[in-house]
């Protein structure tokens, strides 16, 4: 295996210190060669929490996400030879990630639901506008613009499909100059209201006398808006992204417009911080169109007639004369922000509400919860195995895990649940001779020699069109990683096919990448397999080999990943067989004994007794 390489300039980055404002962008330097380079996302996640303690887990784990969607690819060409390291090319990565969203989910993913009302904005905006529509445009003219810049308002328009577009240079004048005008002769606008150009600009020098953007005299201001959002969630989202806002104004048809404050010195750094900005917000349905400062957007207090929405009016929603230009840092934490979910203003309200309905649900459905596997006292202690959750069910070799697996399955199967197996020691015609034996009442060894009873195929035949029916998708491949499972099951899951999912067992899944040393691949998969858990929402049982000291093989991430962890053990007689609970988050640690009949492949737990029941049994936690 090579050398790993990592390059000098990320090494300087690993030894050096980064000030506030430059550690999301070090984070990123710093992860991207060394995924390129070959060092596993789990490895990474620890360098960068060593590195940088300050940082959520979230967000480091958002770092490499967003790196690894990028695909870096091997660097190395300032090694001293002068030649890179020759690895084999590297498959794009393609480990569960959260699905696509449109921008209406992507704001409502973000958001929380969250949506705020115009009146509800209005309460919140530093100035409060009082007066006619000509004094609120006089105050919006006053709050953002010196008395001696120079504005562009444009009332001339084209109506083609019905839609209203300006049209000509329109009349371009210092502010002093317009509040004159509105004064005395009111709000300018036309049937199609009217447009304002936000940054101050000299006369235009293009065409006719149209504005262009080397006509911009100063780069105050970056709008936001959005086709494709609804204002309510519109609304919400411009006012916790905490950028700073100048204004926020409708239209008067249907869209928001936002004007954030950049105070940009000149119109290079003016399209690099609107392009950052309005790339960081394109999920969310901001049109990136508005990159250039010459942009028009809509002119407050004006009315419209085409296209207009309930009165028409163009009108101020807030207004803030003290909002700070944006910098480096805000962007950066711009972007750190949205990588997850904003924390709600009442974080326990919706949580309780949900949380009574969900209570009575688990009421009504008790002792049901989750995918019943046939063991009685085990099902009515735990309810089930849970969605999302991942079980590893742990034993030496030659201990019986492969059978209590199928046991289980055979358990969800013949309640109705459907089940993915994904088996890599075993093919699909033996777990077939073990699901026939157990179900059949047949002896397993006779599916090796042949020597069936005379009175066996009639119990075969008798039950074979029942088990033609259960619900069991087996995936025998020789070798598999979690990228490959995670296609499987998300299909099954998407046509409601499968509640339960079976990894027989987790040491032989595949790596995405051979070059790690075992223990973190071994560590790779499993925390791979939660998050798909995660993920789907169905329950995982994971099989798992333990050493000779009886401790999880190759990797202990493997329990610490883990929601459960199941030991068992089979005695000399191999009769009987013990299930102990080690860990667990819903279900108790606690041992369950078993009989183990190795002739039919069964194990079976007796019926608890009915005054034994857990719902008359006071629950002492361990």
């Amino acid at each position: 295996m090579p050398e790993i390489y990592i390059p000098p300039k990320t090494v300087e980055k690993l030894n050096g210190s980064h000030p506030k404002g430059t550690r999301h962008q070090a984070k990123i330097d710093i992860c991207m060669p060394l995924l390129g380079n070959g060092i596993p996302p789990i490895a990474i996640e620890q360098t960068l929490i060593e590195k940088f303690p300050e940082a959520s887990l979230n967000e480091i784990q958002g770092v490499i996400r967003w790196c690894i969607e990028r695909n870096p690819t091997p660097s190395g060409y300032g090694k001293p030879n002068g030649h890179a390291p020759q690895y084999a090319p590297r498959p794009k990565q393609t480990a569960p990630t959260q699905p696509t969203r449109n921008h209406a989910e992507q704001c409502q993913w973000w958001l929380n639901g969250k949506k705020t009302t115009e009146d509800d904005l209005k309460e919140t905006s530093p100035i409060i506008f009082k007066g006619t529509a000509k004094d609120e445009l006089i105050t919006f003219l006053e709050t953002l613009y010196a008395p001696e810049e120079k504005i562009n308002i444009v009332r001339k328009h084209i109506v083609r499909d019905g839609k209203a577009s300006p049209q000509g240079a329109g009349k371009t004048s210092t502010r002093l100059e317009w509040c004159d005008y509105i004064r005395a002769n009111g709000v300018p606008e036309s049937e199609a209201g009217a447009w304002i150009r936000m940054n101050p600009c000299k006369d235009g020098s293009g065409a006719g006398g149209a504005i262009t953007d080397a006509d911009v005299t100063a780069w105050k201001f970056l709008l936001l808006e959005s086709d494709t959002v609804e204002p309510e969630t519109l609304i919400a989202l411009l006012q916790h992204l905490k950028l700073p806002i100048s204004a926020i104004l409708k239209s008067g048809g249907k869209s928001i417009h936002a004007w954030v404050r950049l105070d940009c010195p000149d119109e290079s750094q003016y399209a690099e911080t609107a392009k950052t900005i309005l790339e960081l917000l394109e999920p969310f349905g901001i049109d990136k169109a508005n990159k250039n400062p010459s942009r028009l957007s809509r002119l407050p207090s004006a009315r419209r007639i085409i296209q207009a929405q309930r009165d028409g009016m163009q009108s101020l929603l807030y207004l803030n004369a003290k909002a700070k230009p944006v910098n480096q840092d805000t962007i950066n934490e711009l972007r750190e922000r949205l990588m997850v979910p904003m924390a709600d203003d009442r974080p326990m309200m919706v949580l309780t509400h949900k949380s009574l309905t969900r209570y009575d649900e688990l009421y009504q459905n008790r002792g049901r919860l989750g995918v019943q596997i046939g063991f009685a006292e085990f099902d009515k202690d735990t309810g089930g195995f849970k969605p999302g959750q991942m079980t590893v069910i742990a034993a030496e070799t030659n201990k019986g895990k492969s059978t209590l697996a199928i046991n289980m399955v055979h358990g969800a199967i013949t309640r109705g649940k459907g089940v993915a197996l994904f088996t890599m020691e075993m093919d699909q015609e033996e777990i077939m001779d073990l699901i026939v034996a157990n179900h059949c009442e047949v002896n397993r060894n006779c599916f090796n020699t042949g020597y069936f009873q005379d009175a066996d195929f009639p119990k075969i035949q008798a039950k074979i069109d029942e088990l033609s029916k259960l619900p069991l998708w087996i995936f025998d491949d020789a070798a598999m990683t979690v990228e490959e499972i995670a296609k499987r099951v998300t299909m099954l899951k998407k046509d409601n096919r499968i509640e339960l999912v079976v990894i027989d067992y987790i040491q032989i899944v595949s790596p995405s990448d051979i070059r790690t040393p075992r223990e973190q691949q071994v560590a790779e998969i499993a925390r791979g397999i939660r998050i798909l858990a995660k993920q789907v929402k169905l329950p995982f049982i994971v099989l798992s080999q333990l050493n000779d000291e009886g401790k999880l093989r190759e990797s202990r991430v493997v329990g610490h990943e883990a929601h459960n962890v199941i030991q068992i053990d089979t005695d000399d007689e191999k009769t009987r067989m013990e299930m102990k609970v080690v860990k667990g988050r819903r279900i108790r640690k606690k041992d369950y004994e078993l009989k183990y009949e190795p002739e039919y492949a069964r194990v079976t737990m007796s019926k608890i007794p009915d005054d034994n029941q857990p719902e008359t049994r006071q629950y002492q936690p361990d």
